[in-house]
């Protein structure tokens, strides 16, 4: 078997050098025997400063890692959701304008030879207290956990 991809921290570069990775996403090329013949191999590592990706194939592929998003990692936990073999969400928080953060979920879809990412969720605004969340594959419905406030104002 040719081996098709290795990994060093120093393909991302020197930020990372001490960082662990916390979770990985690989999307396999197509299968030989499969009608759809053009789906390269993509390989998505998460470290706690970053989301890298690797696409077999592609120019500049042959070492390099591209940082495709910031996600927002609690507790150095994988903020990784696998949906399907070409899909899965990272949870992304957005700066609101005014200095706060929102919750907001990212949906990335390996497709052939890109990657496309779409904004799949982002509260309302900084009041929600968003705790959790997940996504149930088979009704295809996201599912979010909120802190109730408690106080009595």
């Amino acid at each position: 078997m040719q081996k098709v991809f290795s990994y060093d921290k120093s393909q991302v570069g020197k930020s990372i050098k001490d960082q662990m990775i916390i979770d990985f996403f690989i999307r396999p090329e197509s299968d030989p025997t499969s009608e759809i013949k053009n789906k390269k191999l993509f390989v998505f590592i998460l470290h706690p400063t970053g989301l890298y990706k690797w696409i077999n194939g592609n120019e500049n592929s042959s070492n390099n890692m591209q940082l495709i998003c910031e996600p927002t990692i609690i507790n150095n936990s994988s903020c990784i959701q696998r949906i399907s073999q070409d899909e899965f969400i990272v949870r992304q928080d957005i700066d609101d304008g005014v200095g706060k953060s929102q919750f907001s979920l990212r949906k990335y879809t390996a497709m052939f030879s890109n990657c496309f990412d779409d904004i799949l969720y982002t509260e309302k605004d900084t009041t929600e207290n968003i705790q959790s969340y997940c996504l149930d594959i088979d009704s295809n419905i996201l599912i979010l956990i909120f802190k109730m406030n408690t106080s009595k104002e």
